[in-house]
């Protein structure tokens, strides 16, 4: 495993504050961005780590700065959802995970099994990012068939992986700021 290799996959290990702050040294976008009105506008929802990783990853391997995540205006209302059916579109902005007819409609759409989650957050957005607001319907059969080891994999769930890898591990947390502690000092010493 070369150098970098290795520092990419020992990223996994930051914290939101930790990534964020050397996002902010750098300028590295980390909120999402809307288009209304034609006009970019930047909102209070950030994207998950590894869509910020991977803009972290290019910038320690080549210098550049990716553009933020930016979901077009057709997948944005900010209008309230009222008598929602199957075939309801759920723009950004109207993800309400304390509407009891969204919920009452995707528990009816997965046989009673749709739970408001990380893999619920996931995929709505990757709709949002493919320029689609996807209808009530078609939202709940990709959560279907979306399975919890999808997560597994992700930086969000660095500890899950090493469970997986390595089972319980009573000091994971001082683990985890040893690989932090150590990744940062190498970002650190970048002179971008």
């Amino acid at each position: 495993m070369d150098k970098n290799e290795e520092l990419f996959q020992e990223m996994n290990y930051l914290n939101i504050k930790e990534y964020q702050g050397f996002c902010d040294k750098h300028k590295i976008p980390y909120h999402i961005h809307i288009l209304v009105d034609g006009r970019l506008k930047k909102t209070s929802e950030k994207d998950r780590k590894a869509i910020v990783l991977a803009r972290m990853r290019k910038f320690v391997a080549s210098g550049k700065i990716e553009g933020p995540t930016v979901f077009a205006e057709n997948v944005v209302s900010f209008i309230e959802l009222t008598n929602i059916a199957p075939t309801t579109k759920l723009h950004f902005g109207q993800y309400d995970k304390n509407n009891t007819q969204f919920l009452k409609v995707m528990k009816s759409l997965t046989g009673g099994k749709f739970k408001d989650g990380a893999i619920a957050r996931i995929l709505i957005r990757e709709f949002w990012t493919d320029g689609k607001a996807p209808t009530l319907r078609d939202y709940a059969k990709a959560w279907l068939v979306s399975e919890v080891g999808y997560l597994e994999n992700h930086p969000e769930a660095a500890y899950l992986t090493d469970r997986r890898a390595n089972g319980p591990d009573a000091d994971w947390k001082a683990l985890r700021i040893k690989k932090a502690k150590s990744v940062l000092a190498v970002l650190n010493k970048l002179d971008r």
